[in-house]
């Protein structure tokens, strides 16, 4: 039955869309194993594509480099979709942000068509609409962890809330893996000072 849903779900999704789109949610099915993971995979993908596009695309200023990000995006995502249990919960959701954001950093840093006034707006505008974190602080570990910054903050929810190893993250976040491993002791350091105070 989920075999049939795939396909049942390509076809509507190549009778809208381009050509382009249907080899790359090809290449992103092609990328995973299973196919109850196909399933939630195409789930996933119609869940959050527009975000992880608006996403992109307040980095970008521009919808063909948003796009790139994107499709950048879920390939990183269907390599490591294994870890992925559920489709619709805010974990997912900041994962699936995270990692566009981080995508789309890296096209601005290659491209460098931006100063860096650009990405300190973009930082601006990314804590006055980052607002998962938000609805859980309940307690003072959560708002020590919500003032750091945020690659560690990243770093952290990789690390903690889906269990990925500094080798995993630092493919994620296209970053070394001892700059990761660092990141997360600054981190680790920085909640210590924190909760003692």
């Amino acid at each position: 039955m989920s075999q049939f849903y795939i396909s049942y779900t390509i076809i509507l999704w190549v009778d809208t869309t381009s050509r382009r789109g249907t080899c790359m949610i090809a290449l992103y099915l092609s990328l995973i194993d299973t196919p109850s993971d196909k399933t939630k995979f195409i789930l996933l993908y119609e869940k959050y594509r527009r975000l992880m596009h608006y996403t992109a695309k307040e980095i970008l200023k521009s919808d063909k480099l948003a796009e790139e990000a994107v499709q950048e995006a879920f390939i990183r995502i269907a390599k490591n979709f294994n870890k992925i249990n559920q489709i619709e919960t805010a974990a997912t959701k900041k994962f699936t942000v995270i990692i566009t954001r981080n995508a789309a950093l890296t096209m601005l840093q290659q491209e460098k068509k931006h100063t860096s006034d650009n990405i300190a707006d973009y930082e601006n505008t990314l804590h006055k609409n980052d607002t998962t974190f938000e609805k859980i602080k309940n307690n003072e570990l959560i708002k020590n962890i919500l003032k750091l910054p945020e690659i560690q903050r990243n770093i952290m929810y990789l690390y903690a809330i889906y269990g990925y190893s500094y080798r995993e993250i630092a493919n994620l976040l296209n970053i070394k893996e001892s700059t990761a491993r660092k990141n997360m002791q600054r981190a680790r350091e920085a909640l210590k000072i924190a909760m003692k105070e």
